[in-house]
């Protein structure tokens, strides 16, 4: 993790976690359709198959204002993605 940090500094870096339906949701289209003005950079990403469904994890670089990154970050949430914010807060 601190070479991801190292490497993007700018912004906050911030993982996703996803798992079911959730996989397949266009998440990060429609996330930058409601919010123009937020830069988001796919970092890295995978998705696993398991007995119980799809799991996945992105990490992503979300630069702009802390208003809109917010709105961002609240509109993932408010589409049942788990978030976590792993740096540059």
């Amino acid at each position: 993790m601190p070479d991801l940090l190292s490497k993007y500094p700018n912004g906050k870096i911030v993982r996703l976690t996803f798992d079911g339906p959730k996989t397949e949701m266009p998440i990060v289209s429609d996330v930058i359709r409601q919010f123009p003005e937020v830069q988001l950079n796919i970092l890295q990403g995978s998705i696993h198959q398991t007995q119980k469904g799809a799991m996945g994890s992105l990490d992503v670089q979300l630069i702009g204002s802390d208003k809109d990154v917010a709105g961002v970050i609240n509109e993932i949430s408010r589409l049942e993605v788990e978030s976590e914010v792993l740096g540059h807060v």
